[in-house]
C-alpha cells in the first residue's frame, strides 16, 4: 500500500477506499457537516487551535456533536503527512453528520464522522498580484452558509467558477445592499492613508483564521485596522489591497474590476507579509520543529 492512499478516519490511518462515506450519510445527501482546510509546516498544522476553534462553533451552529482534541487532530495530520513525505502541504479535516438513519432530515444528528487527508501546497499566486472581480452572486449575511465553511459549499464554487470564467483569480461578492463582504475563498482588505479597512463579519464573511491573524499583528505594528461596512465607491479610494487565505497567506490585488491600486503590493501588505512568514518560520523551529 502506497502512504498516497492513505487517510486518517475515526481515528486511525486506513486505505482511502475503505473510508469514504456511506451514500445515507447526511453530509453525502444535505451537505450536512463542516471542514477546514490548513497550512501544513514542518508536516505538522499551522495555527491548528484557531481552525478547530472556528470549526466547533461551526458544527454547534450545526447542531452536530464533534469531541476530537486537539492531540489527536495533531497527530492524525503529523502522521498522514509523514507518510505522504510532506514537510510543506495543505490538511484538511472534514466532519459528517453521519447516516440519516430512521430519522428525518430536519432531526438533530446524534454522532458525526470525522476525516483528515493531505496533499501538496497548490502552485502559489502571481507574487506582482492578481486580478479580481466583483461577482454577480450576491452575499446574503443571514445564510448559515455565508459565515461557515460547511459542506454546503456549491455558492462558494459558483464564484470561484465565475471569477475563473471571467478571467481573475478572485471574485468578492456584495450583500443585497451593495457592501462588500467577502471572496469566495478569500477576506478581503486595504489600505488607505496607512489604515487598513476589512468588512465586519456581520455581512455574512466567513471568520478567516489569517483574518484573525491579521487583526493581531496590526496591533502589534501599531497600524489601525476599521472593520466596517464599506461599498465599492469607498475600496475605489484605496492605494492597496489584499486577500487572505489559510493557504495562501496574503494576495496582493493587481486590479479590483475597473479599479487599480497605486501599488502592488503595498506597503501595508508587504509589513503585513513579513509578519506573517516570520510567524510561520517560528511555527516550524518551535517545539516539534526542525
Amino acid at each position: 500500500m502506497k502512504p498516497v492512499d492513505l487517510v486518517w478516519y475515526e481515528g486511525a490511518l486506513r486505505p482511502a477506499g475503505e473510508a469514504g462515506p456511506a451514500l445515507d450519510d447526511r453530509g453525502f445527501l444535505y451537505g450536512e457537516g463542516a471542514f477546514e482546510t490548513i497550512r501544513l509546516a514542518d508536516s505538522r498544522p499551522y495555527r491548528l487551535v484557531a481552525h478547530l476553534d472556528r470549526l466547533r462553533v461551526t458544527l454547534a451552529d450545526l447542531e452536530i456533536p464533534w469531541s476530537y482534541p486537539e492531540s489527536e487532530v495533531g497527530q492524525g495530520f503529523r502522521d498522514l503527512a509523514v507518510r505522504h513525505g510532506l514537510a510543506e502541504g495543505v490538511g484538511r479535516i472534514l466532519v459528517s453528520a453521519g447516516p440519516r438513519g430512521a430519522d428525518p432530515p430536519w432531526a438533530a444528528p446524534s454522532r458525526s464522522f470525522t476525516w483528515l487527508t493531505v496533499g501538496p501546497l497548490p502552485a502559489p499566486p502571481p507574487e506582482g498580484g492578481v486580478p479580481v472581480v466583483i461577482s454577480v452572486l450576491p452575499q446574503l449575511p443571514a445564510s448559515p452558509t455565508s459565515r461557515h465553511k460547511s459542506l454546503a459549499y456549491l455558492e462558494r464554487v459558483h464564484v470561484r467558477r465565475e471569477a475563473h470564467r471571467r478571467g481573475a483569480w478572485e471574485a468578492v461578492r456584495l450583500t443585497p445592499e451593495g457592501y462588500l463582504a467577502e471572496g469566495a475563498m478569500s477576506n478581503l482588505f486595504w489600505g488607505v492613508g496607512g489604515i487598513l479597512r476589512t468588512p465586519m463579519l456581520d455581512l455574512g464573511v466567513l471568520p478567516g483564521v489569517t483574518r484573525q491573524a491579521i487583526g493581531e499583528a496590526v496591533r502589534h505594528l501599531g497600524v489601525t485596522l476599521v472593520e466596517g461596512h464599506f461599498t465599492p465607491t469607498e475600496l475605489a479610494l484605496a492605494e492597496e489591497a489584499f486577500l487572505t487565505n489559510a493557504v495562501a497567506g496574503l494576495v496582493p490585488i493587481a486590479r479590483l474590476g475597473d479599479w487599480i491600486p497605486a501599488r502592488v503590493p503595498g506597503p501595508l501588505c508587504e509589513q503585513l507579509r513579513r509578519a506573517e512568514a516570520a510567524a510561520l518560520q517560528a511555527f516550524r523551529s518551535g517545539p516539534g520543529g526542525a
